[in-house]
């Protein structure tokens, strides 16, 4: 099948086109303008075009819009009028490929992206050959094919996080934005609560500090770690059933039923460590998911991992 990308320069539709070709598609994309994802495509041997033009279609089997390509575009019109092949969301895409694949889900206002890679690097120092898509770069890529799991970057701005049903779920945070899909924080928290009840399992990872995940957490429970506050006041925390945060020695510890990992030196930033532990109760709720046992992960393992390419980096 051969899939054509309209927006394909995107941070999120780039990763799913790498990905859709592992699957064994043929694949093509183009964007409006020149961007760093679609020389990425184009490096990895990507057939990519700068511009819309509805000779794009040429033996396309489906076309793929991403959320920033207005439906008017005249290559989505000439797709469904007359080329009458389907045109789906990336996020309808992703759900498709996805549904009968093991999925750890990362979700989040913010995150996400980093949070997504470190969870795929533990499981990699565990042995596990997971697949990973994110919407970020990391020495190049924003998707690696492996095999089950799948740790997955979830986009809650269109709503498309809930097309996908993943066996472990972390919710970095939530907080109200993307209010031309929710409209107000009641809307926002109506949706999520509908999907954590549809999901059917209590194996999420909810971080707090937050009033809308506040809430959720107040809810339905499962995994969390340290709030901002609770960060700078080095206290001890319970992060949920076997598990617990707490300073020793100038670090952050999490004891996770009884296996000791070193999050990292307590100067470090907030964020840092608050990814680091949602990356690794992930990890672990995934271990315990599939009879393996919890191994702990020392400091040094931080500083071996490469970094996440940012939308807003100075260079």
């Amino acid at each position: 099948m051969r899939v054509h990308f309209i927006g394909a320069g995107g941070s999120g539709m780039s990763g799913l086109v790498l990905l859709t070709r592992s699957f064994g598609h043929e694949v093509s994309g183009c964007d409006r303008c020149r961007t760093p994802y679609l020389e990425m495509l184009a490096e990895h041997g990507v057939p990519v075009l700068v511009g819309h033009d509805p000779a794009h279609l040429d033996r396309a089997d489906i076309l793929v819009r991403s959320s920033a390509v207005k439906e008017d575009e005249e290559e989505i019109r000439v797709a469904r009028e007359i080329c009458r092949i389907p045109v789906v969301t990336r996020g309808e895409l992703l759900a498709k490929m996805l549904e009968n694949r093991t999925v750890i889900g990362v979700a989040g206002a913010h995150g996400k992206s980093s949070t997504t890679w470190l969870v795929w690097h533990l499981l990699r120092r565990f042995g596990i050959g997971a697949s990973l898509y994110s919407g970020a770069k990391s020495e190049g890529v924003n998707a690696v094919a492996g095999g089950d799991p799948w740790v997955v970057e979830l986009d809650e701005s269109d709503g498309s996080v809930f097309l996908v049903r993943p066996r472990v779920f972390v919710l970095t945070n939530l907080e109200l934005e993307h209010v031309d899909y929710y409209r107000d924080a009641d809307g926002m928290l109506r949706r999520f609560r509908a999907y954590l009840n549809l999901l059917g399992h209590r194996r999420f990872v909810i971080g707090r500090g937050f009033a809308l995940s506040d809430t959720l957490y107040a809810d339905f429970g499962g995994l969390t770690f340290p709030t901002r506050e609770e960060l700078s006041s080095k206290r001890e925390i319970a992060g949920g059933p076997g598990c617990r945060f707490f300073g020793e020695e100038g670090c952050w510890v999490l004891d996770f039923r009884g296996a000791r990992s070193v999050l990292g030196d307590s100067a470090e930033p907030f964020h840092i460590i608050q990814n680091r532990a949602a990356a690794l109760l992930a990890a672990y709720t995934f271990l315990r998911l599939v009879g393996r046992e919890i191994e702990p992960v020392p400091s040094s393992f931080w500083g071996t991992l490469p970094g996440v390419d940012r939308r807003f980096e100075k260079k």
